[in-house]
């Protein structure tokens, strides 16, 4: 596991490690899917029941990343399952993202997290992909 929780008084976090940005935005996918479901990504996959795929364009990475993690949220809380991503791919020119992943079902239980924030958001490709996020409860 590349990522792990941080506390936050109010709200939750994570941070996400990975070699490349396709492993980094897979890792923050995870971390955030962890605070939505408290479940793994594994444990999401055995889940699956369908397919789908997501497209994104930004002009930086924080807005990349922040697109990415508050799709996954719109796609469960509009559609009913989490999108669990199998294949990411970013894109640095022109900044892209696109994956490929099984959709699970949310269960009966409220999605807990309301949004991914730019608040406390570090984001870094060089010297090494790192992301420190305060998502909000």
């Amino acid at each position: 596991m590349s990522w792990k929780i941080i506390d936050h008084d109010a709200d939750s976090g994570f941070e996400a490690h990975g070699d490349t940005l396709d492993e980094l935005f897979t890792e923050s996918a995870a971390a955030f899917l962890f605070l939505c479901s408290g479940k793994s990504m594994a444990g999401l996959q055995e889940e699956g029941r369908g397919t789908e795929h997501i497209s994104l364009e930004a002009a930086d990475l924080e807005e990349l990343v922040v697109s990415w993690l508050n799709e996954i949220l719109f796609l469960a809380e509009t559609r009913s399952f989490f999108f669990v991503p199998s294949v990411v791919r970013v894109r640095t020119s022109p900044l892209s993202l696109y994956a490929e992943g099984c959709t699970a079902p949310c269960g009966t239980g409220p999605v807990p997290v309301k949004a991914a924030t730019y608040s406390g958001l570090a984001v870094q490709n060089i010297p090494a992909p790192y992301l420190r996020m305060i998502v909000d409860m």
